[in-house]
């Protein structure tokens, strides 16, 4: 084979590496979805002892190997919460306890991911019909389920927002 044919086929295959390169690159970059699957939703009952808190209430809770396995004291969740959380295979995925606090805070509409920033967002969701939720009494909760796909294995900030008012709250924790 000539020097200069050779020449052009280095040329051609390095070529198709930088593109490819480029490419995978600027997918990282860009936000993407992430699907989700909800593992429990419900109401955790809350009895109100009249006394100002001295923290807030967490609203997200990432929960990415069994030793995270810890709920807020304050709220009561059914046992076999616990017990399917710990049941989970957490090398290929994990969870995160989204706290609806709030009549005004919602499902999970979706959840993008930006470099390591993954953005949930709720659904909007008033008192009414369907939706009996009383501020003190109850506190609404979904368990969501994310496969680990990806690049995970660092430090993560999860941002909680709402459809149409912003960032309700943000954590950061280690993926790994």
């Amino acid at each position: 084979m000539k020097p200069q044919c050779l020449k052009g086929i280095v040329a051609i295959v390095l070529s198709g590496l930088i593109l490819i390169t480029i490419i995978a690159i600027l997918q990282f970059t860009q936000p993407h979805a992430i699907s989700f699957s909800v593992v429990e939703s419900g109401y955790s009952l809350i009895a109100p002892t009249g006394l100002p808190r001295q923290e807030p209430d967490p609203l997200l809770i990432i929960i990415a190997n069994p030793e995270d396995m810890v709920l807020p004291a304050m709220l009561k969740f059914p046992e076999s919460l616990a017990e399917r959380i710990k049941q989970m295979d957490f090398s290929k995925s994990f969870v995160i306890l989204v706290i609806r606090g709030h009549p005004e805070r919602g499902l999970v509409k979706e959840i993008v991911r930006h470099q390591e920033t993954v953005i949930i967002t709720t659904y909007d969701i008033e008192v009414g019909p369907g939706n009996y939720v009383l501020p003190n009494w109850t506190q609404p909760y979904e368990i969501i389920k994310i496969d680990k796909e990806g690049m995970w294995g660092k430090q993560i900030r999860f941002v909680l927002q709402r459809e149409t008012q912003g960032i309700l709250g943000e954590v950061k924790h280690f993926v790994p």
